[in-house]
């Protein structure tokens, strides 16, 4: 596994793109509150709303912002349990950085005005998490067999 240096400093490669991601998911999140709190408050002081209708508006927005939020979530810890088993290689930087590029272009601000396209980068980030989860697993199970044989 190839490793950057600086000084003292070791760090697995796969470790900057988590970085870029987090601080781009800050982002969004900061983005997504004006719009969480239009759809959880502004919406429901409509005095025509029933009840209901204003609860479904508040788990609506509540599930929109969560659902914006579990991707990434999953995307570090795959990334930080690569990096501490020594498994953030090429392959893995090379994944991760796609995940993070595509996923990064389907959201606020910059997200991408033609549908398919919007489409087409959620796919590559959905297939690019999938496939650095198989590989943290299959380092993992790589690693266990070597243990006990």
């Amino acid at each position: 596994m190839t490793r950057t240096k600086r000084k003292d400093v070791t760090y697995s490669p796969i470790i900057l793109p988590v970085v870029a991601l987090a601080i781009w998911h800050l982002v969004v999140m900061l983005t997504a509150i004006p719009s969480f709190l239009r759809l959880a408050f502004a919406e429901n002081f409509d005095p025509s709303l029933t009840e209901e209708e204003k609860a479904r508006n508040l788990e609506r927005s509540t599930e929109r912002f969560a659902t914006v939020m579990q991707q990434p979530v999953l995307y570090y810890v795959i990334c930080f349990a690569l990096a501490h088993i020594g498994a953030g290689g090429k392959l893995a930087s090379w994944l991760a950085w796609a995940f993070a590029i595509s996923w990064s272009a389907t959201r606020p601000p910059v997200s991408l005005s033609n549908k398919h396209l919007r489409c087409g980068a959620h796919t590559v980030s959905s297939i690019s998490m999938y496939a650095l989860a198989v590989y943290a697993g299959i380092q993992i199970t790589r690693d266990l067999l070597a243990a006990s044989g």
